[in-house]
């Protein structure tokens, strides 16, 4: 054997520098079509830009772990204790692992994305908002049309249909594919749109073309995401939007709005959910289905809960546990869902409750007081952006699909990277804006 040369070397950073944006825009891309592949692809967006990293950095800094990284790590460790009295321990054991591998893809990028030479860094920012960009373009086309592009492929290739029940043929043709089925979609253009956003608004400064594509990004996002059938993100932006105005309109009073909303979410989910069901929404004729559906499933899941309350039934135990007790599920006179939890909680922060106990939910309570710590530290133009992805995520996450779906799991860590990539570049636009004013150009 024999170490690389430095020939050797600088043509494999080379080749990585070439690599990293064309693997990110496939990622990204990729995801936004088949959220399921998220996991790989989170992978395939970080690999190449933590080995690239890695070769051209003449040396990282390895400050102490962050107050949120430490929580992160207990949080971690729980959950491989948790894991050991779930229903099927193996199962719940690969979802900590995953968590680990998200955990540790966010801390390499935290530490290398500073070290990135400005070209690269460059290009990898490129890369995003052009992937983000074309993806808001093409489901807001989709959304709006009825996804021709998507019938004209499953048709071209049955073998990336869904299932035959969301498929209308027509002589052969696929005539209709229902919206619902982009769903998750349309949830991932969320989770990515505030980081790019941020993009944007560092290189605004630079260029008024940056800020025209900041507001076809955003109206694009909302074109496809009002015209989707997923009310949650259409909630998400909303609220996303709300928050950004507020940053900068009142910026004390807005963040202390987001920090009770994740105290709320975190400590009074259960008494909300009971609160809820005891009020009759589950029977107001006016919200959708799908809603009271959920009053009923939460009703039922923080009752439950009771049986377990500290330590909870074990990670990813809902769904084993609602398939043994569903097919004796009672339905009550004029409920629209059977007494049952359903195979999730549609809500992270009463699945937290249930199966992690409030042992888990203290810790996830510790973990966002520390994020929100941190985010309130930072420079004030930062802060707009990432208090609203924060504020829409959170609404994600309150609404939609379970936790350790490994999909929606590597989504939140897709998330978690685009922030620290639109972090980073925030914080050289202000040095290179700094730079000038102190040669005089």
């Amino acid at each position: 054997m024999h170490n690389d040369t430095p020939l050797d070397q600088a043509r494999l950073s080379h080749w990585l520098a070439s690599l990293a944006p064309i693997m990110t825009i496939t990622a990204i891309i990729v995801a936004a079509a088949a959220p399921r592949s998220t996991p790989f692809m989170l992978l395939l967006l970080g690999g190449p830009v933590v080995a690239l990293g890695v070769l051209t950095a003449r040396e990282l800094a390895l400050r102490p772990l962050s107050p949120l990284v430490h929580t992160l790590l207990a949080l971690g460790a729980y959950l491989a204790l948790n894991s050991l009295w779930s229903v099927v321990p193996f199962t719940a054991l690969g979802r900590v692992v995953l968590f680990g591998l998200i955990l540790a893809m966010g801390w390499a990028m935290a530490k290398i994305l500073p070290a990135l030479s400005w070209d690269d860094a460059d290009r990898l920012q490129r890369a995003i908002i052009y992937a983000v960009g074309a993806t808001a373009f093409l489901l807001a086309f989709e959304t709006l049309f009825g996804q021709p592009i998507r019938r004209f492929i499953v048709w071209l290739i049955p073998i990336l249909r869904p299932d035959p029940k969301h498929i209308v043929f027509d002589n052969g043709w696929v005539a209709q594919i229902s919206l619902y089925t982009l769903n998750r979609n349309v949830a991932l253009l969320n989770l990515m749109l505030w980081p790019t956003l941020m993009l944007l608004r560092a290189r605004a400064p630079t260029s008024k073309a940056w800020q025209v594509a900041g507001a076809a990004l955003l109206a694009f996002s909302a074109i496809a995401i009002f015209s989707s059938e997923h009310e949650t993100s259409m909630i998400a932006l909303t609220v996303g939007v709300l928050v950004l105005v507020g940053m900068f309109a009142a910026a004390t009073v807005t963040r202390a709005f987001v920090l009770a909303a994740w105290v709320a979410a975190t400590l009074l989910v259960v008494p909300a959910a009971n609160f809820a069901h005891e009020g009759g929404l589950h029977r107001v004729p006016w919200l959708p289905t799908s809603a009271r559906n959920r009053i009923i499933l939460w009703n039922v899941t923080a009752d439950r809960m009771l049986n377990s309350p500290i330590f909870g039934i074990g990670i990813d135990s809902t769904k084993p546990l609602d398939q043994r007790l569903a097919p004796v599920a009672r339905r009550e006179p004029g409920d629209t869902y059977a007494q049952r939890t359903g195979r999730h909680a549609h809500n992270i922060f009463m699945q937290i409750w249930y199966e992690l106990g409030a042992t888990g939910a203290l810790l996830v309570l510790i973990a966002g007081f520390a994020a929100l710590r941190a985010m309130a530290r930072l420079p004030s133009t930062d802060q707009p952006y990432i208090f609203a992805s924060f504020a829409s995520t959170m609404v994600l996450a309150s609404f939609t699909w379970g936790l350790w779906q490994p999909w929606f799991m590597c989504a939140f860590g897709l998330w978690a990277v685009l922030l620290l990539v639109g972090l980073d570049a925030m914080r050289r636009s202000r040095s290179a804006i700094a730079s000038k004013a102190a040669t005089g150009r």
